[in-house]
């Protein structure tokens, strides 16, 4: 929130050795932003306004300037009564904010976020109370009963920052990230996903997804496809990745910012995203060789109960940034026709590696990104370093 304005251009200063400023003095409802600056040295308002905000996500606060007494001193509470200083306006009582009280200028909403406020409209508003509570006692391991404000801090802060089993490769040195339950999934707005690496892939040389949605896995079945582009509201249902990052090393493989759109109108539990890849050599300048390196499988939409009802239930997009096992081959119809029988896509994969249908290549995974539309470009500049 920029503190002082330029008096001459009513606009937040920019240079810090403005002689003719003022105070922003009032009600400001302002943005977040999930990202910081990257220049340390350039902490300004303008530099934060180039970064991405959280969607529907926003700050109200109050500056005022500090009330004075009739001897020009600031009032203190340490020598005023409460009532006295409120009298005085060295105090000042909140407003409330349904009543256009709070000045949005610093918060403009953008088109994706008036589509995400009305479905937040039909959305339960627990208190935060409700929902720690809700958050322990869903725990076996805790119960609330037994807990101080600290211990469930302390819990809440670990179940936020908690990993996935398993170690982790070398690349993510950093907290798994989990962002599905934003909002209900909105199909207009669709959602994106992006292959940030292939990590430690078995042999050198050119690389290239092919990202498939199943249903309809159109192109694993010989009668569709012909069939044309599937719920194509600008995007298809078969994407492919295959701009390579150049400055990126043989150990970790990205790709430039490939982030492909996918639009599901009828949502399905068993929906998954497939990830081929595929490796490329060349002989004289020309393309020698295209091989199946292997493919991975996501799982999309995830349900929520709302009101402990079957019939009552959300639908989240499993947002988040997944390491994900590479599978040897490349799935054929028999195999796309059994994933989208199995409600729990892990447990029908980890069957299928116990009794050696799939085989895992060692060493090797895939790191993708997969991301709610509403979210708009936020999470889309995270490096893993």
């Amino acid at each position: 929130m920029p503190l002082f304005l330029d008096s001459n251009s009513n606009s937040p200063c920019s240079d810090a050795k403005t002689k003719e400023y003022m105070l922003l003095n009032g009600n400001y409802q302002i943005p977040v932003y999930y990202q910081f600056p990257k220049d340390p040295r350039d902490i300004s308002f303008q530099a934060f306004q180039k970064l991405e905000k959280i969607p529907c996500c926003s700050l109200l606060i109050r500056i005022r300037k500090a009330s004075q007494g009739p001897d020009g001193k600031n009032i203190s509470l340490g020598v005023v009564k409460l009532q006295k200083a409120i009298e005085m306006g060295a105090i000042d009582i909140p407003v409330n904010y349904p009543e256009g009280n709070y000045n949005n200028t610093y918060n403009p909403i953008s088109s994706t976020e008036s589509i995400i406020f009305e479905a937040k409209l039909r959305r339960q508003s627990p208190s935060h109370k409700d929902l720690i509570s809700a958050l322990v006692n869903e725990s076996a391991i805790v119960e609330e009963s037994k807990m101080s404000e600290e211990d469930i801090k302390t819990y809440c802060e670990e179940k936020l920052l908690q990993k996935p089993p398993g170690k982790l490769i070398d690349i993510m040195k950093m907290p798994y990230l989990s962002f599905k339950f934003m909002s209900e999934y909105i199909p207009q707005l669709g959602f994106n996903t992006e292959v940030k690496f292939i990590h430690k892939p078995q042999t050198q040389g050119f690389y290239f997804i092919v990202v498939s949605l199943v249903p309809p896995g159109r192109l694993y079945k010989s009668q569709m496809r012909n069939v044309g582009l599937l719920d194509s509201h600008s995007a298809t249902d078969v994407q492919v990745m295959h701009k390579l990052d150049f400055d990126s090393t043989m150990k970790a493989i990205s790709f430039n910012n490939e982030d492909k759109n996918f639009y599901v109108t009828q949502t399905d539990k068993t929906a998954v995203l497939i990830y081929e890849v595929y490796n490329v050599t060349l002989k004289n300048n020309q393309v020698d060789k295209v091989t199946t390196h292997g493919f991975s499988v996501l799982p999309l939409f995830q349900y929520v109960q709302v009101d402990g009802t079957i019939d009552s239930v959300e639908v989240f997009i499993g947002s988040g940034l997944f390491q994900l096992p590479l599978f040897k081959g490349a799935p054929d119809a028999n195999f796309i026709d059994k994933v989208v029988e199995k409600p729990n896509v892990g447990a029908f994969l980890e069957s299928n590696v116990q009794e050696k249908n799939l085989e895992i290549i060692p060493k090797s995974s895939l790191i993708v990104m997969l991301k709610d539309n509403q979210y708009e470009e936020a999470f889309s500049n995270i490096e893993l370093a």
